[in-house]
Order: C-alpha cells, then structure tokens, then sequence
C-alpha cells in the first residue's frame, strides 16, 4: 500500500513532479515555478516518515542494537545500484532478484555468507552494467 502511494505521488502529482524537477535541474525547477524550498521540505519529511514506518516494522523482528543499521544499509545499497539510481520500478525488482538470491545463496553455499551476496552484487553491477537494471546512463 505505501510503495504504490509513494509512486502515485511522485509520478502524478504536481508535487511530485516538481520533487523530480528539482532532483534533476534545480535552476530550471527554480524558472519554471517549483519553490526548491518546499520540494527539499517536502522530501525531507518523506524520507524521514519511511525510514521512522521501516524502524517500526523492522524492530519487532530484529533486535535493537546500535549496529543494527549495517546489514539492511548495504542491501538497500545494493538494491539501488542494481535497480538503477532514481529508478522506483528497477529498485522493486532488485529488491526480489536480491532477496532471491540470498535466498539461494544460503541453501547453496551457506546461511551465514548471505550478507555477502549484497556485496558481490554491488561489484559485478558496478563492473558489468554500472547503470543499474532501469537506469539511465550517468553523464
């Protein structure tokens, strides 16, 4: 539910839109009317608000300890690399073909090298497709 209102307001709104702007040229968001301001606000809050729901969903299942940002940090590293940076719909399907894998790699190799699937995700995207899955080619 929240992963389609999250794209439904980046995508369809003019908010959203003006978010995207800015994240892309902010002088040519700033001359066609979008307040950098509020779109840095706005998105701010957001991101606060998601990482604020992923704690409290996460904190039942884990337990709360200072190091406990680690492993989640660089799988969603990885799932950003591989999805293609910016990209919502590539970061979905690397977050399934991670979790896959991991999910393989534990029953092939062994339960306790799945954090290193992440890893050696990032270095073969990086090294053979440094765009991602749905990227774009960087300047």
């Amino acid at each position: 539910m929240i992963l389609p209102a999250l794209w439904y307001f980046l995508k369809r709104t003019q908010m959203g839109q003006g978010i995207d702007a800015v994240a892309q040229e902010r002088t040519g968001a700033t001359l066609m009317g979008v307040s950098v301001e509020t779109a840095t606000l706005i998105t701010s809050g957001l991101s606060a608000s998601l990482a604020a729901l992923a704690g409290a969903l996460i904190a039942p299942v884990s337990s709360v300890v200072p190091e406990m940002w680690l492993f989640p940090l660089i799988k969603a590293f990885a799932i950003a690399i591989l999805g293609g940076i910016g990209s919502l719909v590539g970061s979905i399907i690397a977050s399934f073909v991670i979790g896959y894998a991991e999910i393989v790699g534990s029953f092939l190799i062994s339960e306790q090298l799945t954090e290193m699937v992440a890893l050696a995700v990032i270095v073969l995207v990086l090294l053979f497709k440094p765009s991602g899955i749905m990227g774009y080619k960087l300047r």
